[in-house]
């Protein structure tokens, strides 16, 4: 079963005078509802080239939705794919490859030239495939890990104390614990997945 999401109308009846049998849904991908197209005994398949300037909220979608998705293959902005497949400590590293190297297996599969789309653009694009873990750690906040990175990397160029000091996080008295005051001399960027988890198991006790 194959099902096109599509906002623009004038593409919705290109699209519908060409593939008269296509399943096409008329609407935002962000408010698509993706649990209404899943099927029990099998997990959505999302492929498309989305728009570039919504990238982060497509994915932040798919991580809220992920227990509907098995895997995502995407084009998306170049520089954007190797933030996502980026490793600590290096510049791109950042919220989007904590989380979905968290929540998924990433992978950036190949880079596509400019000159192969009409009107050519200004940025190079690329491939990425996002596949979603089957099992997730239990008994953990999903959304309080979230909250976690994003208040981590909120001002990048500080360190981790200074960074959550200025969050949601303020309140929060992390002198207490011994184990994190070396975390909380680094910056975001020098964190692995597994200090951001350390990170929110802590919060997660004092609240």
């Amino acid at each position: 079963r194959l099902i096109a999401v599509e906002i623009d109308k004038r593409s919705v009846k290109q699209l519908k005078e060409k593939f008269p049998s296509l399943e096409i849904i008329n609407q935002d991908f962000l408010e698509t509802n993706l649990s209404e197209f899943v099927n029990k005994n099998e997990k959505l398949r999302i492929i498309g080239n989305i728009p570039y300037y919504i990238t982060s909220p497509i994915l932040f979608k798919l991580i809220y939705e992920r227990k509907f998705v098995k895997d995502a293959l995407l084009m998306v902005q170049y520089e954007v794919a190797k933030r996502i497949t980026a490793e600590k400590g290096t510049k791109n590293y950042g919220i989007l490859s904590v989380l979905l190297n968290y929540f998924a297996k990433t992978k950036l599969c190949f880079k596509i030239s400019p000159n192969v789309f009409y009107p050519k653009p200004k940025v190079y694009s690329a491939i990425i495939r996002i596949k979603f873990n089957e099992e997730e750690q239990k008994n953990f906040d999903d959304n309080l890990f979230i909250n976690v990175v994003k208040a981590a990397f909120g001002n990048r160029r500080k360190v981790l104390k200074n960074s959550l000091s200025n969050s949601i996080f303020r309140t929060i008295n992390f002198t207490n614990n011994v184990e994190l005051t070396n975390l909380l001399a680094k910056r975001a960027e020098d964190l692995s997945i597994k200090d951001f988890i350390q990170l929110s198991e802590f919060i997660k006790n004092q609240q």
